[in-house]
């Protein structure tokens, strides 16, 4: 019996080696098809955040000018730098009153702008221990006060304007005693009294510069 051979041509694969190419060639095309796919979503999503961000963009220029009927509204704002420290802080207190305090580089206080609840405006400059240097406030019964203190806390000068017309100026030793006071009286006369030695007896020494216009520090989180 002859024996019958059938030969495969030359360099054609057959059978296990054909289903696996053509596997092969089914999953590239996959993965090019998911490729194309992924770079519509990435499209899609960058236009849509744009998009997003263009309107909210558009929203805070329209309430801060104006324009529109939008309005940001908070009863507090906290201003950060780019490594995390508090530098401001705008907030409405408890009692009423609204305060902004701007810091410094190292976290410390050094301008405080109060409102009162009863109406009172204040402007305090600290120094970079934290200490009330420079007061100007007016008080509720209408007198305008600057005061200023020294580097130990003492308050050292005082100009003051009462309602009533007349006007003040007082300098203060390092203890914190008045020793000169100059002014004019409602009516007009000007008037100069020094101390050399001890003030008199009816002198009192010039009140603590944060009792002639209280600023409280607001409260905020750690850093």
């Amino acid at each position: 019996m002859s024996e019958i051979r059938v030969e495969s041509e030359p360099g054609k694969m057959q059978g296990p080696e054909v289903d696996l190419t053509h596997r092969l060639e089914r999953l590239e095309q996959e993965n090019a098809q998911l490729k194309r796919q992924s770079k519509l979503l990435t499209i899609g999503g960058a236009a849509v955040m744009g998009l997003l961000a263009l309107m909210l963009i558009g929203r805070l220029v329209s309430a801060f000018s104006g324009g529109g009927a939008d309005v940001v509204e908070a009863r507090r704002f906290v201003l950060r730098d780019a490594e995390g420290i508090i530098r401001g802080v705008w907030e409405l207190a408890d009692n009423g009153g609204a305060r902004l305090v701007l810091r410094d580089r190292d976290a410390r206080e050094r301008l405080r702008l109060t409102l009162l609840p009863d109406g009172s405006p204040g402007l305090t400059l600290a120094d970079r221990d934290g200490r009330s240097r420079t007061v100007l406030g007016l008080l509720p019964d209408q007198t305008a006060s600057l005061v200023f203190a020294d580097q130990a806390g003492k308050t050292r000068a005082v100009l003051g304007l009462p309602a009533d017309g007349s006007s003040a100026l007082a300098f203060a030793d390092r203890g914190g005693e008045t020793r000169v006071n100059v002014g004019v009286d409602a009516a007009g006369r000007p008037g100069v009294t020094t101390f050399e030695n001890e003030p008199a007896a009816v002198e009192e020494p010039l009140a603590p510069l944060d009792s002639v216009m209280p600023t409280p520090s607001p409260e905020v989180e750690p850093q």
